[in-house]
């Protein structure tokens, strides 16, 4: 481990704090750093693919706090000898290009905040693209390292290979999987109102109504989770078959907007297509649990030694 790598875990651990301490201020508007507060903004641009407010409050939490247990082991892990540490493990298996994006994507996370704060609605939904993709990124480095040594792992070490995929990828997924719901929300947004710092009603964009807008953002995220369903279990499935938050992650989303929407009656078409996801994607993860784990059975110690290096085949 070198100086570099050393610091930028420190820098991971201070971003997740950051993220928890400004998630605090902006949930209630202490420390004067705020104009808004979400629950507000919320309602000024309302549209159907936002959850219901107490999702939010439910899923924050349990990201700030599942990854912020990633980044103490990450901490704590600098101090173990290599064979207990996810750090010191010859290769490293939290490479520095890792936490780069990892450390953007919390970055990511806190500039929305103030973004969205300032109702600066493109900007907001850029910065939280830019977030989604940064975790992605993180999460495949992440993922392939622990491939290229999986048949080290497997064979000695199954310990800190379900530390890490417990404690860092997982913790990861289900942050990503919320920036993705925030990101069409805020492409949702962006679409529907002009920016409206000025007024206490927000300004009509012109270009689709709320109703077509948030129909448009479900559908897509509907496909793009079919899309990730396939990519994760039939095409790189032996990258990331330690994943499974996604879809549990994505049943909540749903369901939080059909609490939302349940008892609005100019509301039936994305109500529908909301009770379409969280059958959908509820199907999808009983699929994916089972087939992992068979996968992970039948497939353990089926190694072959391919340019100098193990290599799972089918």
């Amino acid at each position: 481990m070198d100086k570099a790598q050393r610091l930028l875990i420190i820098v991971a651990l201070l971003a997740n704090i950051a993220a928890i301490v400004f998630g605090y201020f902006n949930a209630t508007n202490a420390g004067g750093f705020f104009n808004n507060r979400i629950e507000y903004l919320n309602k000024k641009y309302y549209q159907e693919i936002a959850p219901t407010g107490i999702a939010f409050s439910i899923i924050w939490p349990i990201i700030y706090f599942w990854n912020i247990v990633g980044t103490f082991y990450l901490v704590v892990s600098m101090c173990l000898p290599a064979y207990e540490s996810p750090v010191n493990y010859k290769p490293t298996l939290i490479s520095k290009p890792f936490l780069v994006f990892y450390i953007m994507a919390f970055g990511s996370a806190i500039t929305w905040l103030f973004t969205f704060d300032r109702e600066m609605l493109v900007t907001s939904a850029i910065v939280l693209a830019i977030g989604a993709l940064s975790v992605c990124i993180s999460l495949g480095i992440s993922c392939k390292r622990v491939y290229d040594n999986l048949a080290a792992l497997e064979k000695s070490n199954q310990a800190l290979l379900w530390l890490v995929r417990i404690l860092v990828q997982n913790a990861l997924a289900i942050l990503g999987t919320w920036l993705t719901l925030a990101t069409f929300i805020g492409v949702g947004i962006s679409l529907i109102y002009a920016d409206s710092p000025s007024t206490e009603k927000a300004k009509w964009r012109g270009i689709v109504t709320m109703e077509d807008g948030s129909t448009i953002m479900l559908s897509i995220l509907l496909g793009l989770a079919v899309a990730w369903f396939v990519f994760q279990n039939f095409i790189c499935w032996r990258y990331f078959q330690g994943l499974f938050v996604t879809f549990p992650v994505l049943v909540f989303a749903y369901a939080g907007i059909l609490v939302k929407l349940q008892n609005d009656e100019n509301a039936q078409r994305n109500f529908i297509l909301a009770c379409v996801g969280v059958g959908v994607c509820s199907i999808l993860f009983l699929i994916r649990l089972p087939l992992a784990i068979y996968r992970m059975v039948t497939n353990q110690g089926q190694y072959e030694k391919v340019a100098g290096r193990e290599k799972l085949f089918t």
